[in-house]
């Protein structure tokens, strides 16, 4: 043993033991004044102040049998002094050694330390670790759970050590972990790639950072960042093998660490990183495995200097040499290196790695990157070094051009021969995939196309709708109504847009229909809906003509304003400052309108695909309005189909004109007959012969029908829901799913659903209700955007009961799910009144169906037994009684008990008719008690006594059906 004076920086040896100089000492202790010496083989030595040496060399009688090695000593908060030895634990107390817990030879306790609930803990290099708690005074193993899962922890525990409520836990061979006193878990720390290997020899706590001994060298790990720092012979460590537990952090704030050469001690806060960027120089350049020199052809300089190397063909396998300008550690220096051109990523190697071959590089100019990095890690910039390969002269430029030149020429004769087949088979494919892009683009426009109309037309309703109610109602001041004209004219408009963009395919292949029109006049107010828009913007828009006498022209009206609008939207969005419409006319074949802007202008490569669809150019605008690229494409369409042609010219930066000349001719865009023509269109109204639905006060739930309303909308939803609550108890659900929600909690008479929606569409709710036997007898009326006739087929077929196109007219509506309640009650009224009626008439679907037989078929089996109930109904059928009578109810408009009187009564009125028995006899074969109570039921049911309707059928030859009512 030594002591070393930090202050005289002098080492003097301390003799523990006369007898034996040379004590292998493996745990040290000091205590007040004293100082505890543990020894391998020798036991225990206390060094008092006063130079008096204490010497405890057996700890209990079974440790008499061999010499007992102490490895560690700690002593707790209560002056306990705990002993770690190769057999076990003990403690010495009051000059007593005592064993607590004996754990058999080579258990080697090598480290004891306490947490912060007082517990201790030690560890063994065969045992694992072990814990003592001081209330149960008891030893445990706490080996198990590791990262969350019953792992076993390495039994090998070299070191630990507590901070920060944690346990730091070093083993041999299977590198360092964190066990948390709360949670109870172990958890792995990564400290290198070798973590795996690792052993841990010691651990010192510092400022939030864990100094460790191990097999690679000391390593700083930062508790906080997880970054690890490794330091070894390079860094000025007298060796990279340590001593077992053989480390100290001093009250100076120095750690002192133990190694088989000596101890080194450091001052922590001391240590910086180093932080210059190393830089790199070339140092050589090797062709085929030989340095080149310089002067010669290939480098005239240095390499470093010249940084440009041109290689000759067959000159493919070279070597390039560097080295960092970086002499601190200079083994930690690191490279990075990539070819550009060649290499697709960096490459990494370590400071004797400073050579970099390449073999075979193919013809071509490279550049070759490296970078270094210092000791800590610090990387610097990349060097470049630019290396050209030339081709063989077999394969150079020349040569290639001749075998070129030479393959053609001996290929253009045959060429020439199959030049006019191979032309005809390719006109013929390039139509065939012109043919089937346009179909695509056709086909992708129609999609779009109908996307966006539904957007638009979901919208629209909610502003006709209650536009065309407000306009209903009396007492409004003219300028109200002005008002709410320009709000209705405006959205049928744009009603008629979403329709045109739902017809677009449809007009493409069509002609349009023409009405006779001053042509002035029409231009003349399509410029002044934008006029107020220019001003906004500082805009000016004038508008010329030739002067001439108003030019009345058969032409379609809204095509002709949509080609102007589009024109006017485009030079809105481009203009400076003002915009130019004139519009002229020879009077015998054409009249001419021209729209012209001083805007940005178009460049001449773009001017030839300006009426493309779906072209955007990057140019600022002065409107925030998005667009879709369709305007010109739209307005170019339309100028077609009316017989006209659209030009445009442009000068960039100055100006562009559109000029769309129309042809005179009457006959213009009705180049076939009148079926196939289609006319403008026009804003929906209320359908024909539809009387309107009168206002009244919310309906009574008592007595009204529950409508349950399926929309995703929620404006939509709202105002659908008010306009109908006039009329009807509502329900509403903003998708099929919870419309399935709605209807499981209560009922609903008629079901008005949205097709398109998230989660669940109204086709498919539709298709589900049918087939789900509670909710199969409700109709349901299908809103839906799309009008076409595979939609319309697909919602029928679905189950729906109506289908009706948006926007909905809420008299409409109501006219219909009116006529859907009326249909279903007459169809209850038929049932009751007329027995000869099969109860399948009045089910609407095929589950309806099946039920209402299944039915039948129970109460026809029981129809003699006055004791059968709606409770035994309920129960053969698999129902509750209170979704029976829902069904029921909503079914047949009556209860369950009710329907068994009336398939009592039918089977009654059946017996009458046949003339079998008589009428008592009948009154107890249909289940009832008394034969006055069956006459009674009977003539409330059918307006005439028993015995009366048995003898009407006995006059009866030709005919079946009962007279009146029946």
């Amino acid at each position: 043993m030594f002591r070393y004076n930090s202050r005289t920086d002098k080492l003097e040896q301390v003799v523990v033991d006369p007898q034996i100089p040379l004590l292998n000492v493996h745990a040290l202790l000091v205590d007040g004044s004293d100082l505890w010496v543990g020894t391998y083989s020798n036991g225990l030595y206390k060094i008092r102040a006063n130079g008096k040496t204490e010497h405890f060399r057996y700890f209990s009688d079974r440790s008499r049998i061999w010499d007992e090695g102490v490895y560690s000593l700690y002593k707790d908060g209560n002056g306990r002094l705990w002993i770690g030895t190769k057999t076990g634990i003990y403690t010495y107390d009051e000059g007593h050694i005592s064993c607590v817990s004996y754990l058999g030879y080579n258990s080697d306790i090598v480290s004891i330390c306490s947490d912060s609930q007082g517990a201790l803990w030690f560890a063994s290099t065969s045992k694992g670790i072990l814990r003592y708690d001081p209330k149960e005074q008891r030893i445990s193993s706490n080996n198990h759970l590791v990262n969350g899962k019953f792992t076993p922890l390495p039994r090998q525990i070299q070191s630990i050590c507590f901070y920060k409520d944690n346990l730091w836990i070093g083993t041999v061979g299977y590198g360092l972990f964190c066990y948390d006193i709360h949670a109870g878990v172990y958890t792995p720390v990564p400290l290198d790639d070798e973590t795996t290997t690792l052993s841990i020899f010691h651990i010192i706590p510092e400022n939030d950072n864990l100094w460790i001994t191990s097999s690679l060298g000391l390593i700083r790990y930062s508790i906080l960042t997880g970054q690890v720092s490794r330091f070894n012979l390079e860094d000025g460590l007298l060796a990279n093998i340590f001593n077992f537990n053989s480390g100290l952090h001093a009250s100076d704030g120095k750690i002192y660490i133990g190694t088989n050469g000596g101890f080194n001690f450091f001052n922590p806060g001391a240590l910086q990183p180093n932080q210059v960027a190393p830089s790199v120089v070339f140092t050589d350049f090797h062709i085929h495995g030989r340095p080149v020199r310089i002067g010669s052809p290939t480098l005239h300089q240095h390499v470093d200097i010249q940084r440009h190397v041109t290689l000759k063909g067959g000159q493919t396998n070279f070597a390039i040499s560097f080295a960092a300008l970086s002499y601190c550690a200079s083994q930690k220096n690191r490279y990075r290196y990539r070819m550009e051109g060649y290499d697709n990523e960096w490459y990494e190697c370590s400071y004797n790695t400073n050579q970099i071959t390449y073999n075979d590089l193919p013809a071509g100019t490279y550049t070759f990157y490296v970078m270094a990095s210092n000791n800590d890690g610090v990387w610097g910039s990349p060097e470049a070094l630019t290396v050209v390969v030339q081709s063989y002269w077999w394969a150079s430029r020349w040569a290639v051009g001749f075998y070129v030149l030479f393959l053609g020429v001996c290929c253009l004769s045959v060429f020439r021969l199959l030049r006019s087949y191979y032309l005809q088979k390719q006109r013929a494919r390039i139509e065939r995939q012109r043919y089937e892009k346009e179909k695509e683009r056709a086909d992708a426009e129609i999609e779009f196309f109908t996307n966006i109309a539904h957007e638009i037309r979901t919208p629209v309703t909610l502003i006709m709708a209650p536009t065309n109610e407000i306009l209903a109602k009396k007492e409004l001041s003219q300028d109200v109504i002005d008002l709410l004209q320009l709000i209705k004219r405006s959205s049928d408009r744009l009603f008629n847009l979403a329709n045109e963009i739902l017809n677009f395919r449809k007009k493409s292949l069509t002609v349009m229909f023409t009405t006779p029109t001053d042509i002035e006049a029409c231009t003349r107010q399509a410029a002044d809906g934008f006029r107020l828009l220019a001003e906004e913007h500082g805009i000016e828009l004038i508008f010329r003509t030739d002067g001439t006498s108003p030019i009345m022209v058969s032409i379609n009206q809204e095509a002709y304003s949509k080609i102007l609008c589009n024109l006017l939207t485009n030079a809105l969005k481009f203009t400076r400052d003002r915009i130019i419409i004139e519009l002229t006319s020879d009077r015998q074949n054409f009249f001419r309108l021209q729209v012209e802007d001083n805007g940005t202008g178009i460049k001449q490569e773009e001017l030839k695909n300006i009426f493309h669809a779906f072209r955007h150019y990057n140019k600022p605008t002065n409107l925030s309005i998005p667009g879709f690229g369709l305007g010109l494409s739209i307005a170019s369409m339309l100028a077609r189909k009316m017989n006209a042609e659209i030009r445009v010219e442009s000068e960039f930066g100055v100006f562009t004109r559109f000029t769309v000349i129309f042809p005179l001719s009457s006959a213009a865009g009705s180049s076939v007959n009148a079926t196939e023509t289609t006319p403008p269109e026009t804003p929906p109204t209320k359908p024909e012969n539809i009387p309107s639905v009168p206002e009244e006060s919310a309906p009574s739930t008592e007595t009204a029908a529950t409508i349950l309303l399926v929309e995703d909308d929620r404006d939509l939803r709202e105002y659908m829901s008010h306009a109908l609550s006039r009329h009807y108890a509502i329900l509403t659900a903003c998708d099929g799913t919870e419309a399935f929600k709605v209807l499981e909690k209560d009922s609903a008479d008629v079901i008005v659903s949205d097709v398109m929606m998230p989660n669940m569409d109204g086709v498919e709710l539709c298709r589900r209700l049918k087939n789900e036997i509670n909710f199969c007898h409700i109709p349901v009326v299908l809103l839906s955007v799309n009008a076409s006739l595979p939609a319309k087929t697909s919602g029928l077929e679905g189950g729906a009961d109506a289908y009706i196109e948006k926007p909905v007219d809420i008299d409409f509506l109501i006219v219909q799910i009116n006529s859907l309640l009326n249909k279903r009650r007459m169809l209850w009224d038929v049932f009751s009144k007329r027995p000869l009626i099969p109860i399948s008439s009045v089910s609407q679907t095929t589950t309806d169906e099946v039920f209402l037989n299944q039915i039948n078929e129970i109460i026809e089996s029981n129809l003699s037994n006055p004791q059968f109930t709606i409770e035994d109904l309920a129960q053969m059928i698999y129902m509750s009684r209170s979704v029976l009578y829902v069904k029921m109810k909503n079914l047949f408009g009556m209860t369950p008990n009710n329907f068994i009187k009336q398939i009592r009564l039918r089977r009654a009125a059946q017996y009458l008719m046949q003339g079998t028995f008589k009428v008592n006899e009948i009154c107890y074969l249909v289940g009832f008690n008394t034969p006055s109570y069956f006459a009674k039921c009977f003539q409330e049911q059918f307006g005439i006594l028993p015995k009366d309707f048995a003898a009407q059928q006995k006059n009866k030859h030709a005919s079946n059906n009962i007279p009146g009512q029946i």
